[in-house]
């Protein structure tokens, strides 16, 4: 109709036909392309839903999940709208899932570094890497049952740091140490003002149980000293008779070392032993100083015993058991007892003899004068003595046949070689049973001749009963030179 009133030719409309005809034909072809392009991606997103939810089952492998829908049927919108709410629930299920192995695999590896001994603000730590193609239960049991170990294992080691902890305090006030000074020389987050997480590793238990042991050792150690300090104490003091209240300073110390279970703080510190010690060195020195009292009282003693049974004193190097040679020389001192009184009976016997002897050569001794009749009867008992010398050593040669030869001579040597107001000493050595004997025979033969000297100038001028008793004797001396003996020999 417009080309009619336009007047438009036939070729024109031919023409412009043809062209609507191609363009439309253009247009067809473009959107049937479109469709198809459309109909493919419907199929690839069905396609790939249906893998990705058949991925998702596998990679779950949960029984409770949502299962694949019934065949699919109807177009492929339809088919997409159906599968669609459940491959959503499968993929929230699985970020669910990877949340919780991502969880669970985080505690595993801060554990882990905290078991190895690095700290939880170390940026090194690795992070947690999900397997997407395994989120089973099956699997993500088997981090949390990892997990579950390493916390026991986590827990352990506090619960073992924690002891080691509580054992080094209470050794520490035990010996008086400080116990805060030593747990941060070990590490410094094991100090509860720290504010730090718990070094655990093996590095660190094995520095704890070695800081333990040698606080043990030092703790036997110190617990064996004060032992012995006090037993020193003890013995010291009943050595010493160290009063009681003296005593009682250092009653710390004995309740220490009588206690089974010493735990008191500062029971074991440094301060207490030092005192300890310094108490005993203290009560050593006077011991000391006693003990040289006692030895030179005792040396005193000695002497006087051996001067007294006329026995040589024993050396200085032979005082280490001076007390053994006192108990010694007293029993030599008491079984030369009646020996010794014998030889003062004689001795008196003697000095009478020689004032009798000077009596009787005095011519004057009969003239009236002062205090002659005392003189008299003096020289009646001077004869009646020297009359008795020879039945005195009778009796001393039948009674005391236990005592040495060599005793005797000693014994008859130191008399009959002293007088009134000059000493002589003897020289006496050691036997090697512990007994006292006199050195060599001089001292024999010079006593004989003393004896025989003196008894030859006294016949010069004795008359009666005195000059038949020194005959007696000086026979008596004869006799025994003539046998080898001495005039006071036992045997």
């Amino acid at each position: 109709m417009i080309w009619d009133e336009v007047g438009e030719d036939e070729f024109e409309r031919e023409k412009v036909l043809v062209d609507l005809e191609h363009e439309c034909l253009q247009i067809y072809r473009r959107k049937v392309d479109d469709a198809n392009m459309s109909r493919a991606r419907l199929h690839q997103e069905l396609a790939d839903s249906e893998a990705q939810f058949t991925h998702l089952i596998l990679s779950l492998d949960d029984r409770s999940l949502p299962g694949r829908p019934e065949k699919l049927a109807g177009t492929l919108k339809e088919q997409l709208g159906a599968i669609a709410p459940a491959l959503r629930k499968m993929q929230t299920r699985k970020a669910e899932r990877m949340k919780q192995f991502r969880a669970v695999q985080l505690q595993i590896h801060k554990i882990s570094a905290e078991i190895a001994g690095q700290s939880e603000y170390d940026d090194s730590l690795p992070e947690a890497v999900v397997n997407e193609n395994d989120l089973s239960l099956k699997k993500l049991e088997e981090y949390q049952m990892k997990l579950q170990g390493l916390e026991a294992d986590k827990s352990d080691r506090l619960e073992r740091v924690k002891n080691y902890i509580i054992a080094i305090q209470n050794l520490s006030a035990m010996l008086g140490m400080d116990s805060s000074m030593i747990i941060t020389k070990v590490h410094p987050s094991l100090n509860e003002l720290s504010g730090l997480s718990k070094n655990m590793s093996d590095r660190i238990l094995a520095k704890l149980n070695a800081t333990v042991e040698s606080l043990e050792a030092e703790k036997r150690s110190r617990i064996e000293k004060l032992h012995n300090l006090g037993n020193s104490l003890k013995n010291l003091w009943d050595l010493m008779d160290t009063p009681y209240i003296d005593r009682q300073l250092f009653s710390h110390i004995l309740g220490s070392i009588t206690s089974t279970n010493i735990s008191a703080p500062g029971s074991l510190s440094i301060t207490m032993i030092e005192q300890a010690e310094a108490e005993v060195e203290r009560l050593d020195q006077l011991k000391a100083s006693k003990m040289k009292e006692l030895l030179v009282k005792k040396q005193t003693e000695l002497e006087e015993i051996c001067r007294r049974s006329h026995m040589e004193v024993p050396s200085l190097s032979k005082t280490d058991h001076i007390v053994n040679l006192i108990n010694r020389a007293e029993d030599e001192a008491s079984s030369r007892k009646m020996i010794m009184e014998k030889v003062e009976k004689w001795v008196l016997a003697r000095d009478e003899e020689r004032w009798l002897e000077e009596y009787t050569m005095d011519d004057k001794r009969y003239t009236v004068s002062r205090g002659a009749h005392k003189n008299l009867k003096r020289a009646e008992r001077a004869r009646a003595m020297v009359n008795k010398i020879s039945g005195t050593f009778t009796g001393v040669d039948g009674g005391e046949k236990k005592i040495t030869h060599s005793q005797v001579v000693v014994l008859h040597e130191s008399v009959m070689l002293t007088r009134p107001t000059t000493g002589s000493r003897r020289q006496l050595d050691r036997s090697v049973d512990g007994g006292f004997k006199i050195r060599g025979s001089t001292g024999v033969q010079l006593v004989t001749n003393n004896v025989r000297s003196s008894y030859q100038n006294a016949l010069k001028g004795s008359q009666g009963p005195k000059i038949f008793a020194r005959a007696r004797i000086d026979r008596h001396l004869r006799e025994d030179q003539a046998s080898g003996g001495s005039p006071f020999s036992l045997n």
